[in-house]
């Protein structure tokens, strides 16, 4: 169970196909070794880091900018992670 902005979120499995948006969520998962786990990414307002671009080749950049929620939510992922809301209406 995780706690987060006065909410409790409980995952029974681990995710098998997350979408990260923005860049620092993206490579938080890279470093993870999770890209086999990874749906998609998006807004990426820098260049990957070079130890990172191997993994992040495997993955599907949705957008370098803010993605659509209709963007995103076409790969059917089981978890998105992001730092602040960066989905357009």
């Amino acid at each position: 169970m995780i706690e987060n902005c006065g909410q409790s979120v409980t995952f029974e499995a681990a995710p098998q196909n997350a979408a990260a948006l923005g860049q620092n969520s993206a490579e938080i998962l890279l470093l993870l070794g999770l890209e086999d786990r990874m749906a998609a990414t998006a807004f990426w307002p820098n260049n990957v880091l070079p130890e990172l671009e191997e993994a992040n080749s495997k993955v599907e950049v949705l957008s370098v900018e803010f993605p659509t929620i209709e963007a995103v939510l076409s790969k059917q992922p089981d978890f998105v992670v992001a730092m602040l809301s960066t989905l357009r209406p």
